[in-house]
């Protein structure tokens, strides 16, 4: 069986921040053709995470998206959840960088509220204007410059704006087994600990709450989702248990898997 050791997967990570920020475009731009090619139209919701947390994503920036807002959705894909934001937002633009994505997004598109736009958040069309709210799920750990990200995004964002993002949350509970498993176990990890493949860097929650205030914001709000294939395999048909374990990570946001939160601009 292949096995990575923590060192293994540190050199990896390394790796993969030392791209440009061309390198790092080009992969992201690989990752959706691939997943497009594979699940054709439900590219972003097969490809991804599965429907419950699509679901997930659109309640929190629902939560936090006032009435009548202009919304800039970053990463939107095939602009599932951007539709979506329709529901509080009077005015929702999605940005991505890949070609096939936004022509999946302008498809599906029937609403003329929407404005679909293929470019990167690191190059941002200068005719954008300033913004109630800026979401961002499942970006940031794809990113080469974070850093660069969030100033453009801080700047984009009228006073007292919302930035609400999630990520995977790399102290959670399966880095913590992995670690144990490796330090005291002297076991070799499964590639199930690994990075995702596509990603950059994951960050651990006390590293992203600091760059996020490191870059002008107020942390908001924070919380968490636990989950895992395994899981949802084991509980298919106990959704109700599944539904309270993935909820524990709301109670818990160190140890979930994936973290949002929200920030505000000053």
């Amino acid at each position: 069986m292949n096995t990575k050791t923590i060192k293994d997967i540190k050199k990896v990570a390394s790796k993969r921040r030392s791209q440009s920020i061309k390198e790092a475009q080009e992969m992201q731009n690989k990752l959706y053709d691939e997943l497009i090619s594979n699940y054709g139209h439900k590219a972003y919701v097969e490809g991804f995470l599965g429907e419950r947390l699509i679901k997930e994503r659109i309640w929190f920036a629902l939560k936090n998206i006032p009435k009548g807002a202009t919304v800039l959705d970053v990463g939107c894909g095939d602009g599932t959840v951007t539709r979506e934001l329709l529901q509080k937002a009077s005015t929702v633009i999605g940005l991505d960088i890949n070609e096939s994505a936004i022509r999946l997004a302008n498809e599906h598109n029937q609403d003329n509220r929407i404005t679909y736009i293929k470019a990167s958040i690191e190059e941002l069309p200068t005719n954008i204007s300033p913004v109630n709210v800026v979401t961002m799920f499942e970006v940031i750990e794809h990113l080469h410059n974070p850093e660069i990200v969030l100033k453009s995004v801080f700047n984009l964002l009228k006073p007292g704006g919302i930035l609400c993002l999630s990520t995977p949350n790399r102290s959670c509970l399966d880095w913590r087994l992995a670690y144990i498993k490796r330090k005291i176990l002297r076991q070799d990890l499964n590639p199930l600990y690994e990075p995702f493949a596509w990603h950059i860097y994951e960050y651990p929650l006390k590293e992203l709450k600091d760059l996020l205030v490191k870059n002008g914001f107020i942390i908001k709000e924070i919380h968490g989702v636990i989950f895992s294939n395994k899981l949802a395999i084991a509980f298919s048909n106990h959704s109700f248990i599944l539904e309270i374990i993935i909820r524990a990570g709301k109670i818990f946001p160190k140890l979930a898997k994936d973290v949002y939160i929200a920030a505000v601009r000053p």
